[in-house]
């Protein structure tokens, strides 16, 4: 497993969290598989929903000219 990924989730569980939030660099496959990825493995491994958040969730609409204003 992956002990920072393990960890978040022992903490959500002592807490009684309803949900889990991440952000996340957005890498790609070989991104993930070379470094591993936190996300993915609170993703596969948590008992409860996880909203995650990647870089062009994160920056402005004005920065996004592909993406209408939210």
């Amino acid at each position: 497993g992956h002990p920072v990924a393990r960890t978040l989730l022992d903490a959500a569980r002592a807490d009684g969290a309803d949900v889990l939030a991440l952000a996340t660099h957005a890498r790609g496959l070989l991104g993930r598989l070379v470094l591993g990825s936190v996300a993915d493995a609170v993703l596969r491994e948590a008992d409860r929903p996880v909203l995650l958040c990647g870089p062009l969730a994160l920056a402005p609409a004005a920065d996004q000219p592909d993406r209408p204003p939210t």
